[in-house]
């Protein structure tokens, strides 16, 4: 049984009212049909199915649209009207006739309406029966329900044909072709017996050639055996001279033959005339283009060096390069962080307190005692301290940073009110230490602390390592005056 359907390979893009919608091809993508693909996508490549189909007394023209690897098409779901991708369970190839498709997958099929009469751009309408559903996309290329109303400004489809096509032809177009070659055998064989007449005429030509070359050959040697009569040579120049005249005369017929239309005219050319004047210079050619490049020559000598020539001036200052690796400072790795614990706590006066625990630490910088750090390294450090104060019946409230067994920094506050009596004091600097030395926190008053670890705690960071410690000279601070 002969295939009814017409099968081919195109593209199709979304436009609207004003042309063509950039970047909206037609693809379908697994289970989804979109029409936001460009058209370098290769799956938007699409096999289409079409066939012309009579309903009423109107010729309409069905397609179907499958994907560009087999197996699928664009569907639309009869209970809610959305558009999807279906599996096909036979292939369509083996549908050759219109009535199987439409028993199997009704769903598939689409009628194509042009928009005007003549027009490219189309529309494509469901053919399922009871309503009117049709393909459609929004800006995004996202399908619309196909029940929805397509405006002025929603997308519809237009077919693109692409660059490669495969395209099943019908029966009755299959003879015409054969019946077509048919038809042009005989002039086939025509043109196959011309060829073989041109070979025997060629092998003619090439046997006259080894003949006159042999003649030729045997006049040389008896020329030079001196082995010739007078009558023979002069019988062998007549012989020479007739069949010398009858290829002239043969390639005259020849070439008055192909240059005239009428074989009936014998004219002759005439005599060659005589030379004219010489013409006038013409004016010079345009320029012509220049020739290749010719090789490289050798390299010469090399000359005497030149005298120095002035000093020129100083050029501008250039970019500034790239940064450089980290100093010394930044390589030390001895720090350390003690947070409080315990909450609230009521030290003794001027009491180094003891309510620490480790945050951290690095290097070779220690934590004794929960009091005190031990410094390891010799070197600048920053030294810092937080306290959080909590007492409303005193005048000040404070905290000292001891090295050793001197105080260095001190913070005070005054207490506004009992009510108000919540504060923190932050200090730090950086002091020369050498490795040995101790750093502490201690309390000049007998009044209440809060030991949060984000809110009191001390520590100290290496800056910078001093390896010469000859003239490392301390300052101490001679003058005791705090309170």
């Amino acid at each position: 049984m002969n295939d009814e359907w017409a099968r081919e390979t195109v593209q199709m893009y979304s436009e609207n009212e004003v042309g063509q919608v950039p970047g909206h091809f037609l693809k379908i993508d697994g289970k989804s049909v979109v029409a936001y693909a460009t058209r370098t996508d290769p799956k938007t490549q699409l096999k289409v199915h079409h066939i012309m189909d009579m309903i009423g007394q109107k010729a309409v023209q069905i397609i179907i649209l499958e994907s560009s690897s087999g197996g699928t098409a664009v569907t639309v779901n009869k209970i809610d009207d959305t558009v999807f991708v279906k599996t096909l369970s036979t292939s369509l190839s083996s549908l050759i006739t219109f009535k199987q498709v439409k028993r199997l997958y009704p769903e598939i099929l689409f009628r194509k309406v042009s928009r005007v009469g003549g027009s490219e751009i189309f529309y494509l309408k469901s053919y399922l029966s009871g309503k009117r559903r049709i393909l459609g996309f929004d800006k995004k290329g996202l399908p619309l329900n196909t029940s929805q109303e397509i405006t002025d400004t929603s997308q519809t489809t237009n077919m693109q044909k692409s660059q490669t096509r495969v395209i099943v032809l019908p029966f009755w177009t299959f003879a015409v072709l054969v019946t077509a070659l048919v038809g042009l055998f005989p002039a086939l064989l025509y043109c196959i017996g011309e060829i073989v007449v041109l070979k025997s005429r060629f092998e003619q030509q090439q046997q006259t050639i080894e003949y006159l070359e042999n003649v030729t050959a045997h006049i040389q040697r008896r020329t030079v055996e001196n082995d010739f009569s007078s009558g023979e040579t002069q019988e062998a120049y007549q012989s020479l001279m007739k069949w010398k005249e009858s290829e002239i005369r043969l390639m005259r017929q020849r070439r008055d033959t192909g240059s005239r239309k009428n074989d009936s005219c014998r004219c002759r050319r005439g005599r060659k005339g005589e030379r004219g004047p010489k013409g006038q210079k013409g004016s010079t050619g345009r320029k012509g283009r220049a020739g290749p490049k010719g090789d490289t020559g050798a390299l010469g000598n090399t000359g005497p060096p030149g005298r120095d020539g002035q000093k020129g001036k100083m050029g501008e200052r250039g970019e500034p390069g790239p940064p450089g690796q980290p100093g010394s400072m930044f390589r030390s790795t001895d720090s350390a962080h003690i947070v409080g614990y315990g909450e609230h706590i009521n030290p003794p006066r001027v009491h180094r307190i003891t309510n620490w625990k480790l945050g951290h630490i690095t290097g070779s910088i220690k934590f004794v005692s929960n009091s005190f750090l031990v410094i390891g390294t010799t070197g600048y450090y920053f030294v810092y301290s937080q306290l959080f104060y909590y007492a409303g019946d005193t005048l000040l409230m404070g905290h000292y940073t001891y090295i050793n067994e001197e105080p260095v920094m001190r913070s005070l506050s005054s207490v506004v009110s009992e009510e108000r009596k919540y504060n923190t004091n932050y200090h730090g600097a950086v002091f020369m230490l050498r490795s040995g030395d101790k750093i502490s926190v201690r309390i000049p008053f007998t009044k209440s602390y809060f030991m949060h670890k984000e809110t009191s705690y001390f520590g100290a960071f290496l800056i910078s390592p001093v390896l010469n410690t000859t003239s490392f000279v301390r300052t101490t601070n001679t003058t005791q005056d705090f309170p």
